[in-house]
């Protein structure tokens, strides 16, 4: 009967290890948000036969036209239907995360696509919805908002720290004003650059909700 058990066990574990490696592989929400140049809430609007993305608030980076290879309208985003952005329809809500590190070198610099988004469906949104056990999450869209704010605000003490111990950090510079004050400050137009090709972070596969 022991033995029967232990046989059992290890099958039942083996059915949830195959389970769980099904997942797809996801960075904390801490790393990713580190990776990003531009993280917005935009609010998904009808335009022609389509839809298009008006940028509501800025959590992470300054918005610009100017940071995307295929440049939007003054205030709008440029955003393909994959890596969560699946079906948009006009009224809804969605975060947008781009990295520095997914774009080809043609575009020199300028934000191709997003590397993943969240879609707020009853004032929730779920975090690595494809991922392993332990990195997905759900959050209200405040919680959400408020656990990027705390993560910024965390690497930014963490290069000052670096800076002065004679350290190196991939955060090269102080945040703006909305990642010090918490993300979710109104957008406005900036003249600032596009990101460079600094950041070589690899993303994560399977990006898709």
């Amino acid at each position: 009967m022991k033995a029967l058990r232990s046989v059992t066990f290890l099958v039942l574990f083996a059915i949830l290890g195959a389970k769980e490696s099904r997942g797809e592989t996801w960075p904390t929400l801490e790393m990713y948000v580190d990776w990003c140049v531009l993280i917005v809430l935009c609010e998904t609007e009808e335009f022609d036969e389509g839809v298009r993305y008006k940028v509501k608030e800025q959590w992470k980076g300054v918005y610009s036209p100017d940071l995307f290879h295929h440049k939007p309208e003054e205030g709008y985003l440029y955003a393909n239907t994959w890596h969560g952005n699946e079906k948009p329809k006009a009224g809804e809500q969605t975060v947008f995360f781009f990295t520095a590190g997914n774009h080809p070198v043609w575009t020199k610099g300028r934000l191709l696509d997003h590397s993943t988004s969240f879609r707020v469906i009853d004032g929730k949104v779920i975090y690595a919805s494809t991922g392993n056990w332990g990195v997905r999450k759900e959050y209200s869209i405040n919680d959400f908002r408020k656990e990027v704010a705390r993560h910024l605000r965390a690497q930014y003490a963490e290069s000052v720290r670096l800076k002065v111990t004679g350290g190196e950090t991939s955060i090269a510079a102080k945040p703006k004003r909305a990642e010090q004050d918490g993300a979710g400050q109104p957008a406005t137009a900036s003249e600032s650059k596009p990101e460079g090709e600094s950041k070589t972070k690899p993303e994560s596969e399977g990006r898709s909700q």
